[in-house]
Formats: structure tokens, sequence, C-alpha cells
């Protein structure tokens, strides 16, 4: 039986999030060619443990009570020591952190940390631990460029330290038939409305309050628009009474977590992202594989998956104007509507789960081929 590598993948825990969502996907295709383990250093029961477990993968829980906590260190370093992986790969800075230092100490022949967003909330100092820990680090991947240019800038770590990988989506999973007029019926939209849609968790970052603010100019603009919000989080009573308060509570339709994205993107006609921070959006290139124009934010990777003027706009982050005269300019025109879905549907091919799998596993081959 030929020897299958064993890749020990940690992140923080397993909510519902594109991240993780990601994860169970990526490490379904590539299972067959590697013995994985993933690693929660949060001891909370995560909504996509079972799936993996379904999937033959092992999870496991090292609690970190903080990124250099002692005892959750050694535990981790223990644990990777016994097991003798070939791969440690982490995920995000609360991971990134103490993995990189417990494989280091555990002879640990490959190590890998993988960036997901733009994190300005990072001091010097964390800059520094970055830096420091780089040199342990056999490549650090980005989502995106604009991710890999920020923290070559601030961290002062070698460009040939990154490489980029893109998020990919399972194209497929958005081109299938359903009833279209039985989900509008659903959520209460009329045939002869239009609808504009915003899919993000409720958090300050993801910028909603100016998609409502946004919401209530191009109502005064276009009679017959909805507004669909679709997540869930901490902000979800603010949102609705700022709604209230804009007068278009009666247009804005709140959905809460919801498990059929791909059939509520193909019933939108705008898919709107106003996020002021961002690495790079699975939800934008999920609506583009709907066929679905994008308005987003320039911020992060987003202009790197929207072509301006071609798939979408893109527009600056925090200003109400430029997001409700790009999302009019797309609502007030049918054929420009149907030319960007087009051209986004085109362009989101390009960012397939299967193109992603298959730059991860070309990059664990050539640091294993390197080590040995």
């Amino acid at each position: 039986m030929q020897y299958k590598p064993k890749l020990l993948r940690i992140i923080t825990w397993l909510p519902v999030g594109g991240i993780e969502k990601r994860l169970v996907r990526v490490l379904s295709l590539l299972r067959d060619k590697y013995d994985i383990t993933v690693c929660c250093i949060r001891d909370k029961q995560g909504a996509y443990e079972n799936d993996l477990k379904d999937l033959g993968i092992r999870v496991c829980k090292i609690h970190m009570r903080s990124r250099l906590d002692p005892v959750g260190l050694y535990r981790l370093y223990k644990f990777m020591k016994n097991e003798r992986f070939d791969i440690v790969h982490t995920h995000m800075y609360r991971s990134n952190t103490p993995g990189r230092i417990a494989a280091k100490f555990a002879g640990i022949p490959v190590i890998i940390a993988n960036l997901h967003n733009i994190d300005t909330w990072k001091t010097k100092k964390h800059f520094l631990i970055d830096r420091i820990l780089s040199r342990c680090t056999d490549k650090i991947i980005a989502v995106s460029d604009a991710v890999k240019e920020f923290n070559i800038k601030n961290s002062g770590i070698a460009p040939d330290k990154f490489v980029t990988i893109y998020n990919g989506i399972d194209i497929e999973e958005f081109n299938k038939d359903f009833d279209y007029q039985a989900k509008r019926e659903e959520l209460g939209i009329r045939e002869d409305e239009l609808l504009v849609g915003i899919f993000a968790r409720l958090y300050p970052q993801k910028g909603h309050k100016y998609f409502l603010e946004a919401a209530s100019k191009i109502n005064k603009a276009i009679d017959n628009v909805k507004f669909m919000v679709v997540g869930e989080g901490p902000l979800e009573s603010e949102l609705k009474e700022q709604a209230m308060h804009l007068g278009i509570r009666g247009r804005v339709i709140f959905t809460g977590l919801r498990h059929d994205i791909p059939n509520l993107l193909h019933i939108i006609d705008v898919s709107v992202l106003s996020s002021f921070i961002e690495g790079f959006s699975n939800i934008i290139l999920e609506s583009m594989a709907s066929g679905k124009p994008v308005v987003a934010t320039d911020v992060g990777g987003n202009r790197e998956a929207v072509i301006d003027a071609e798939t979408g706009f893109i527009v600056p982050p925090a200003n109400i104007n430029k997001l409700a005269n790009a999302i009019i300019k797309i609502l007030g025109n049918k054929q420009l509507r149907i030319n960007m879905g087009r051209k986004a549907r085109e362009r989101a091919a390009k960012f397939s789960i299967q193109e992603m799998v298959c730059q991860t596993d070309a990059l664990y081959t050539a640091c294993l081929a390197k080590k040995r």
C-alpha cells in the first residue's frame, strides 16, 4: 500500500463560516492522497465537525486559553510529536501562532501557515511574531495578492516565502435547477419586484449599516425593489432597528442563517458586499457562479475577483452614495444585468475548488520533496 503523508490542519473551531465550509470541501478532495486530522484549539462544538467525521477525517480538540497558553502549547506539541505528522497547515492568526511554535519543537518536516484576511488590527508586536515564525515556516499561503502584499509590506517577511492560492468554490453547486418562483414566493417577493441581496455574517466589518443606508436611497429611486439580508450575528436587532428608522423595514427581508444559499443567490438580481475588511470573498465567487452582477467594496481581494464595470462594480468602502448609485445602475438596465451576469459566470470558472485543491496538493508535494 502506498504511504499517505500525514496531514494536520489546525483551525480555531468549526462554526458555520466561509473558511470552515471550504476547509471541509478541500479536505474531501484531498483525503484519498493524505491521512488527514483536523485539530481545533477551542473546545466548542462546531457545525462542521460531523461533516468531517462522515468523510472519515479525524477531528480532535486541544483547548488553548490564549495563543501562547503554555499548557495548551505543550499538549499540542506532544500530540504532534506522538502522531509524527508530515505536514502541519495552520489557519488564521489564533491558530497560526501556536500551531507553528508547536510544530517547530515537534520537528514537523513541513510547516505551512494560511492567511485569510487583511488584519489591520495587528500591531508591530504581532508582525514581529509573524516575522520570527516565518523562519520556521516553509510557505505562507495568502488567499489573494492583496493579502500577500499587505503582509509583505507590514511584516518584512521575504516575498518568496508567500504563495497566493485563491479560494475556490464548487461551480456545479450553483448550476442546479430548482423552483425559482416557489423560492421567491416563500420569501414574499412578487414577480415584478427586483431583489438586492447581501450574504454575510452580521458583524461590523461586513458594513451592513452602509448597505441599509444605500437601500434607503435605492428605495426612493426605484419603486419595485426589495432587499434581502442573509446571515446571523450580534448586529441583527440593531440592523432591524436601523431599517425601521430609515423607513424601509417593510422592504428588507432578514432571513437569518440559511442553508439554501445557492437557491437564494439565483433569485436575486444584484449581489452586494459592503465590507471594509476582507481577504478573498467566497460569496463574491458564489454570486458570480450564479450569474449575478456583484457590487463590492474596494477592499482585500475583491478587485481580483470582480472586474469593475464588466462583472459588476467596485466602489469605495463606507461610501453610501457610490454604493447606491452602482446598484441603481444595474437594477435600472436589464440588458446590463444580463451581460454582467454572463461575464460573471465565465469569470467564476477560474476560481474552482478543484483548482484550489490542485494548487494546494502541488505545494504539499513540492515542500515534502524538498525536505526529503
